[in-house]
């Protein structure tokens, strides 16, 4: 049932006012300096080739046609995310290239911060929103804000619940109902968190607990029509989860052991991220957490010099319900078990603890604020805040420092690769060893991405039937190598397809290696099972000894030069 809004004007009164413009601009400035300070050297990495770059070079009769297909093809039932990856790259290519892109990732995490605050002064003091407001900016157990694929097609699926949590809460609940099914559609993991806002509710009485029972009821339902769709479209996942007894017995287990696993795990990032940064110091970290500390400092001051703090919500409420959010975070983390990721892409599996982490984060440093009386406390605990968020933002520029050498890595990697392959032709297999390849903590220099870079910045021959490949592989891949007769089979790894087995072509297999930062191509033969497999000679004549025909656009990216 729709609940009669508050007055929009009142809603203005108690939230708009000077401390809170003063509030919202230090936040978007704090989420610039620790996520995007350097993103002009920011590229492209991993889940990035497959629905990110694609876009990047289509005409307006492109758009439709292959956001359809995504979607209808390979969302695995998130339809709208991939959706909104493509056409998101899209656009952003058209306003500026892959730079623009970024800015466009930065506006969605601004904007998702700044309606975590809306909702938190909304239902509580606003220490609790700005504290709150900034952890969820900062969030440490999510290392992967910067990842394009993520900021796209997994940090909308927050702006989806923070949007259906602000209407619930402001009285709009029939619409929230709405809006929440985005969330499910784009990444579902936020979506079970939308079961507590019930919770956020200054009454908890007898009526709370029929909106509940009706709250629970009409989200279940939601998911049981998605559930259903997907079903009778034969989605393959679906299929699998409901493949017999035994598995969904599994997978139950692995939700119950998710929900408390996780939770553990992301508030123990609070303190791992600065423990690294502290590990991993350098020049630059310096100056970063030196410039932060000033800000901290009189944010603090301006949150414990507020004498008029209504909460609505009290501690007593909002702690448990930061904790129901932060394990429902959990309730969909059976592909991804255990959640216990601190870095890297797999991080995201706790995209969705940021609304009851940061709450709760929030709840902690505000208690600890309001706790101590005496003046030279106050001053000690406000420091301690201080340098800890300084600390939390250093944690996250570390990140951007990782992001950018990664692509550093990646444009010399592909240059010199390209400069390696000339010869290459229809059906050519190359494999670079990993040994020596300079590597990265928080996203990969080379990832199970790589097969598709080579087609994505060359333009090959339509008529080729099978377009040259790029591996990196263990330096015993060939000891993995299976001969039968006169063949050689290896396993393929899973790209856009699934993991299998596939025959090498006799004198089409060319294999590079790191030597002194730069790779060198090896001839000769390989030994498989006691014969020779022949590598590719080299041609000087091959079809890209002469310029490329390159996608315009990669090629930039890349700093390519207009010929190998």
């Amino acid at each position: 049932m729709q609940t009669k809004p508050k007055d929009s004007s009142e809603i203005v009164r108690n939230i708009w006012d000077i401390h809170t413009a003063k509030h919202l601009i230090f936040l978007v400035l704090i989420i610039w300096a620790a996520h995007y300070f350097t993103f002009r050297s920011f590229g492209l990495y991993e889940d990035d080739y497959t629905y990110i770059s694609p876009a990047l070079g289509w005409r307006l009769s492109d758009v439709l046609y292959n956001m359809i297909r995504v979607s209808l093809t390979g969302s695995q039932g998130r339809p709208l995310g991939y959706f909104l990856s493509l056409f998101l790259a899209f656009v952003g290519a058209k306003l500026g290239g892959l730079q623009a892109i970024y800015l466009l990732g930065f506006l969605i995490h601004v904007f998702n911060a700044c309606l975590f605050y809306v909702v938190l002064r909304k239902v509580s003091s606003e220490t609790v929103a700005v504290i709150g407001a900034l952890s969820f900016g900062l969030f440490p157990a999510d290392t992967t804000h910067i990842f394009l694929m993520h900021a796209f097609g997994l940090h909308t699926s927050l702006t989806f619940l923070l949007l259906a949590g602000l209407c619930y809460i402001s009285g709009y609940r029939t619409l929230s109902y709405f809006v929440i099914v985005g969330s499910l559609l784009t990444y579902e993991s936020p979506y079970l968190v939308f079961l507590a806002i019930p919770l956020l509710n200054r009454n908890w009485d007898s009526k709370l607990a029929r909106e509940i029972i009706r709250h629970v009821a009409i989200l279940s339902g939601i998911i049981l029509m998605v559930v259903l769709i997907r079903f009778c479209a034969g989605e393959s996942r679906i299929l699998t989860v409901g493949a017999s007894a035994f598995r969904l017995a599994i997978i139950s287990a692995k939700i119950e052991a998710a929900m408390v696993i996780g939770p553990v795990v992301s508030m123990a990032a609070f303190a791992y991220g600065p423990a690294w940064v502290l590990c991993h110091w350098n020049r630059d970290l310096t100056i970063v957490f030196a410039g932060c500390i000033i800000p901290f400092l009189w944010i603090a001051g301006q949150l414990n010099s507020q004498t008029k703090i209504t909460t609505i919500l009290p501690f007593s409420k909002l702690v448990p319900t930061a904790a129901i959010m932060l394990c429902l975070a959990y309730g969909f983390s059976f592909t991804h078990f255990p959640p216990i990721a601190l870095y890297g892409r797999l991080t995201s599996v706790h995209l969705a603890a940021a609304f009851g982490g940061s709450l709760l984060f929030a709840c902690v440093c505000s208690m600890m604020l309001s706790a101590v009386h005496a003046y030279h406390w106050r001053i000690f605990v406000r420091t301690v805040l201080a340098l800890y968020l300084s600390l939390l933002v250093t944690y996250r520029f570390s990140i951007q420092q990782d992001f950018k050498q990664a692509w550093q890595n990646e444009r010399i990697f592909w240059t010199s690769a390209i400069g390696n392959l000339p010869d290459m032709t229809d059906g050519t297999v190359i494999f670079v060893s990993d040994q020596n390849l300079p590597a990265t903590h928080f996203i990969r220099s080379n990832s199970w991405a790589d097969p598709l870079v080579l087609m994505q910045i060359i333009q090959f021959p339509k008529e080729w039937k099978n377009q040259p490949r790029l591996f990196v592989v263990h330096d015993d891949w060939a000891k993995r190598l299976i001969r039968e007769g006169n063949q050689v089979k290896w396993q393929v790894p899973a790209a856009r397809v699934p993991s299998h087995w596939e025959i090498l072509p006799n004198k089409n297999v060319i294999l590079l290696e790191m030597e002194n930062g730069k790779l060198v191509r090896k001839f000769g033969s390989i030994v498989v099972d006691g014969q020779p497999l022949e590598l590719r000679q080299r041609s000087a004549n091959g079809p890209f000894a002469h310029p490329v025909l390159r996608r315009e656009e990669m090629r930039e990216i890349f700093a390519l030069p207009a010929s190998s």
